[in-house]
């Protein structure tokens, strides 16, 4: 079942920019397997969290293993109250579908020196 998370936090949003760095660099070791969704937004409060994926075994994982102790790290303090979490059932996710190239587009060269950009672009096979 898709598992959906909603965290609203009592910190400024700048707390949440250092959290989710870490866990970024974290993630080369440990990727986050199962995550679909991933934003933050601000809040009267501090900031919210907003996750989606693929079964609440995969988000306890993670935060087991990834997010809770790099948090625990950050705090350091009490927080002002405690963050706020609701976990729900997910109904109705779309993601984009990535397209197949199509043949007659044009390529686009990744990187080109003057010298390349300057030459004739060889024709594509019909």
């Amino acid at each position: 079942m898709t598992y959906g998370l909603m965290q609203t936090v009592p910190l400024p949003i700048e707390a949440y920019e250092q959290i989710h760095a870490q866990i970024g660099a974290a993630q080369v070791q440990r990727p986050a397997h199962g995550l679909l969704v991933h934003f933050a937004r601000t809040t009267e409060q501090g900031y919210q969290v907003v996750e989606v994926w693929e079964s609440k075994e995969d988000c306890d994982r993670f935060f087991a293993e990834v997010v809770n102790p790099i948090v625990e790290r950050f705090a350091g303090r009490p927080l002002p109250s405690e963050p706020v979490i609701e976990g729900f059932e997910v109904y109705g996710l779309l993601t984009p579908v990535a397209e197949p190239a199509r043949q007659d587009a044009p390529s686009v060269p990744s990187q080109s020196t003057p010298a390349q950009a300057d030459s004739p672009t060889p024709a594509a096979p019909a």
